[in-house]
């Protein structure tokens, strides 16, 4: 009967404290299978200290929707590997200088619509001196429009 390779070595990972990191990129790999190929277009694990796990998102209101989901997230995560322990989620936005896999959710014709061209919320947002603030509002809207849920 062969023995696999990694029977042989799982004493010594074991041993060496190696087993939870190798879970991890694991997850890292079946991320797409273990929360759904949604979330995981949006979000990538990362890091894992302490049972927080640290997910990067690829947008601003990813970071800001996936909040709402952490309990079932969590839930997802320890059914598919109990023994990493997760007990909290954080999430920080990718900030690596390579392109999103995914546009931004606001298309560009909405983006760059002239505020007297579109509408009247358009106007509202002149008064606010943010640029981050007025493209997070623009974004939502869009999202709402659009029928995309937002959070719950």
């Amino acid at each position: 009967m062969l023995t696999s390779v990694f029977d042989i070595m799982r004493p010594l990972v074991d041993r060496m404290g190696l087993s939870s990191g190798l879970q991890l990129r694991k997850l890292q790999r079946e991320w797409s299978e273990v929360v759904g190929p949604q979330i995981a277009m949006h979000s990538s694990p990362q890091t894992l200290q302490r049972g927080l796990l640290k997910l990067t998102v690829n947008h601003p209101i990813w970071k800001h929707q996936l909040s709402y989901f952490t309990p079932e997230i969590l839930k997802k995560v320890n059914e598919a590997y109990p023994t990493l322990s997760v007990t909290g989620l954080r999430f920080y936005l990718d900030t690596s200088p390579r392109q999103s896999p995914l546009p931004s959710p606001i298309p560009p014709t909405f983006a760059s619509t002239a505020p007297q061209e579109s509408s009247p919320i358009e106007a509202l947002l002149q008064a606010l001196p943010d640029e981050t603030l007025k493209q997070a509002i623009r974004e939502a809207l869009w999202a709402y429009n659009k029928g995309i849920p937002m959070g719950r």
